[in-house]
């Protein structure tokens, strides 16, 4: 770019100079004007082709300029007999160059010639003239601009093309990386999906059959936590592609509250510890003494990065130890808590080390077939560190072991204000419902027995609908009989009468009884929905027993 500007300096005095030998002064200064708008019509076109990456853009700027610019000239010249003529060629040669042979460029060809026929006609009626008679050096010295423009123009736009396909390469290149990563995003959900389904599934029909004959309680119970477990692991992966929505959309919420430190620590080595010591491992848990007591964070979702970063410590360790590190740091010359997870693993590679916390990808994807795990969980981890002000990053050697490390600023905490823990988050207080009568408003019969021998093992009496239409009914006939229901249990996506309906329907008639949403859509924007229909309170499943009972017990105090 910048030798093309260099080039144009002496073409413009070319045209300066060029006046003794038959141009005028105001004729010398209308070709460097032209010259000038000239330049700036393969900039701009170019500009807009560096910026936009697109061609055909760039092309009818480039055209447009050029076409208005050399029309100019061409009139003040003396029209199609003037010196300033050659310039016309200017406009159908940027087309070409830029828009192809197509029609577009066509079209502006046509444009460039029907502006020279008009100028011809324009002349032989007389309505131009050259402003002085024909001299050889005006014709001379603009054939040489002209010239010299477009070789200056061919030459530059092969460099700026070269540069243009070449970022169209690497766009494309990126396209289908972030396919094939796409691609083994599917795979591997897919086989962690179908791992525990075989499980479920499979142990399913082998309790059924022991339970048909003379059933082993031991054997059961084995069967039994074996779905159980791969039940869990099913929702986990459930609920890192729902994260990964969330964070691709940027509607991740977190929820602000303090942690005690030291709680939270035991927790996690309360969770992580039989796995630790099913593979025969050592987990090492430390504090520092100086460590502060309370962090502000979203307790759910810290307990989530740090159980991620523990579970692929104990996943890629095969000997050795886990250890889970808290000390203090430094966040921004403010007072922090880090977090170290170290295991003496199987590490990672440089390379490995630079996409380990991108989305879809897995420092190795061949041990997705040994290890397991969907390539999700340091992506989301470090969006919700990001989130949370703080950061996370690691360090590895190829059989040495991997350490990571969250770092979190302590933040305002309240040290009056009850700390909320994951413990508390995640079960609360388990209340009995001992004499309360519940309205389950829920399509699936097996949801309809699930529910109602969970509240039915709490105490309370169940009355089921199975959909909106029928649970206005059922409700309002329960209060006519003098069996009036303490709380509803609302399923949202219901045929005839979906919740959303039914829940605004009783309320319009006068319910002022809680109606918890019961339903499996979990994506952003759903609680708020069931709450803007008039729900007080919302569950997703699969149903988490205790919370359940729970949050039920607590709303039918809140009314009473």
């Amino acid at each position: 770019m910048a030798g093309y500007y260099l080039a144009s300096v002496p073409i413009c005095v070319l045209f300066i100079l060029a006046y003794p030998f038959g141009l005028t002064r105001s004729q010398a200064y209308v070709h460097v004007v032209t010259h000038a708008l000239a330049t700036l019509a393969l900039f701009g076109s170019l500009m807009v082709l560096r910026y936009t990456l697109r061609l055909s853009i760039a092309g009818h700027v480039g055209s447009a300029i050029a076409f208005v610019t050399c029309t100019y000239a061409c009139y003040q010249a003396g029209g199609i007999a003037g010196p300033a003529a050659v310039w016309l060629v200017l406009t159908p040669v940027v087309s070409i160059m830029f828009l192809g042979r197509g029609w577009h460029a066509r079209g502006w060809v046509l444009t460039s010639m029907a502006t020279a026929v008009a100028f011809a006609h324009a002349h032989l009626e007389g309505q131009i003239v050259p402003p002085v008679p024909p001299d050889l050096a005006l014709y001379t010295v603009n054939i040489l601009g002209a010239l010299i423009f477009l070789v200056l123009l061919f030459s530059f736009y092969d460099s700026e093309g070269d540069h243009f396909f070449q970022q169209l390469v690497e766009m494309r290149d990126r396209a289908r990386e972030a396919s094939r990563a796409k691609s083994a995003f599917l795979a591997n959900t897919s086989h962690e999906m179908r791992t525990p389904l075989t499980a479920v599934l499979g142990f399913s029909d082998l309790l059924r059959e022991e339970l048909a004959g003379d059933p082993d309680p031991e054997r059961c119970g084995e069967m039994v936590d074996t779905i159980r477990r791969n039940g869990r692991h099913l929702l986990a992966v459930i609920n890192d592609v729902l994260d990964l929505s969330r964070v691709e959309s940027g509607r991740l919420e977190l929820e602000s509250g303090s942690v005690r430190v030291r709680d939270l620590v035991t927790e996690l080595g309360d969770i992580i510890r039989p796995r630790v010591e099913q593979k025969g491992l050592e987990l090492e848990i430390s504090i520092d003494a100086d460590t502060p007591p309370l962090v502000a964070a979203d307790p759910t979702r810290l307990r989530q990065v740090l159980l991620n970063l523990l579970d692929n410590a104990v996943r890629f360790t095969d000997e050795g130890a886990v250890e889970l590190a808290v000390e203090p740091r430094q966040v921004a010359s403010l007072p922090g808590v880090g977090f170290s997870v170290i295991d003496t693993g199987i590490g990672m590679t440089p390379a490995q080390m630079q996409r380990v916390f991108e989305p879809f990808t897995q420092a190795d994807p061949s041990t997705t077939r040994t290890r397991g795990g969907t390539g999700l969980g340091l992506s989301i981890a470090k969006r919700i560190v990001d989130l949370m002000g703080g950061a996370i990053d690691a360090s590895s050697e190829p059989g040495t072991g991997s350490r990571f490390q969250v770092t979190l600023p302590v933040g305002n905490v309240n040290e009056a204000e009850e700390p909320l823990t994951p413990i508390m988050a995640a079960t609360g207080k388990r209340e009995e419902l001992a004499g309360m009568r519940i309205l389950v408003a829920e399509d699936g019969p097996d949801n309809q027995r699930l529910i109602k021998m969970i509240l039915t093992k709490a105490g309370a009496e169940a009355l089921v609908a199975r959909d909106g239409e029928e649970a206005v009914q059922a409700f309002f006939d329960a209060m006519l009989a003098g069996k009036r229901c303490q709380a509803i249990l609302m399923d949202m996506d219901m045929p005839r009468m979906d919740g959303y309906d039914a829940t605004r329907l009783l309320r319009d008639r006068g319910c002022d009884v809680p109606i918890i949403a019961l339903t499996a859509h979990a994506l952003h924007g759903d609680r708020e929905r069931c709450t803007a229909a008039g729900c007080d309170d919302y569950l997703t499943k699969p149903i988490d027993r205790l919370e359940l009972v729970s949050v039920l017990a607590a709303r039918i105090a809140k009314a009473d």
